[in-house]
């Protein structure tokens, strides 16, 4: 008797390097958002929270606003994303090419838009999933430089 197994379809790179970037991308995005739900939730609000103060809040409540700012906003989802992209890494697939395209164009908007931010950090899980995808295609098509 033969036992099968699962083979995933998702294109593997069969390339280090490939891999190293693309679990390096995935966690430069855990420290961005770990970096910022400490920067934003590391205040007095909590408590308050935990009451159940922000079921009463009015638009433009200061708590409200550092709710948003800090544990309600993208930093989770982002980590989220960190975590998909280092077991892609790990199981030797590159991310989809418009994670790190779309990363580099949402980042450049809210740039655009804020100014000079911490959205700018996000230029480097961008290039580093960008690199990736590009190594990868190369190899794919016989690039072995």
């Amino acid at each position: 008797m033969t036992s099968s197994t699962y083979a995933p379809t998702a294109p593997q790179t069969g390339s280090a390097a490939v891999r190293r970037l693309t679990i390096a991308g995935g966690i430069a995005l855990l420290v961005i958002a770990a970096l910022h739900l400490f920067a934003m939730s590391a205040h007095d609000l909590w408590p308050g929270w935990l009451a159940g103060e922000l079921r009463s809040a009015v638009p433009g409540d200061y708590g409200l606003g550092a709710f948003w700012a800090g544990i309600g906003g993208f930093a989770v989802p982002i980590g989220f994303l960190g975590f998909m992209i280092i077991r892609s890494g790990r199981q030797g697939r590159r991310c989809a090419p418009w994670i790190g395209y779309g990363l580099l164009g949402w980042a450049a908007v809210c740039c655009f838009l804020l100014g000079p931010s911490g959205f700018l950090t996000f230029g480097v899980p961008a290039l580093l999933l960008i690199m990736a995808e590009l190594l990868g295609r190369s190899r794919h098509h016989g690039f072995r430089g």
